[in-house]
């Protein structure tokens, strides 16, 4: 896992955003991850209820790159672009099941 710059995304309102590339293992490729970090709860509540279960968001339309796979998990949500099954699965058995999106 590498750590890259921070990531600002307007429709999050986050304490601290961190992209991270993930790689190895039985991943196809590098994964990028957009890691927002909350410090309110209620605040990381708010912004995952923007987030509609198909993955686009109900303030915003966004045309993302790829297939979007948000995770939600303790003060942490967690947005994938992507299809690489085995990146899914890891985030899964990680943060549990994704709560929006492919």
């Amino acid at each position: 896992m590498e750590a890259e710059d921070a990531i600002r995304q307007p429709f999050f309102n986050a304490k601290l955003s961190t992209r991270l590339v993930i790689a190895g293992g039985p991943l196809s490729g590098p994964a990028e991850l957009q890691v927002y970090e909350y410090t309110d709860l209620g605040t990381l509540a708010a912004d995952a209820a923007q987030v509609s279960p198909d993955g686009n968001l109900r303030t915003a339309m966004i045309h993302w790159i790829a297939t979007p796979h948000f995770f939600c998990s303790g003060q942490v949500i967690v947005l994938y672009l992507g299809d690489d099954q085995a990146a899914i699965g890891l985030l899964g058995e990680l943060l549990g099941p994704q709560f929006a999106g492919g």
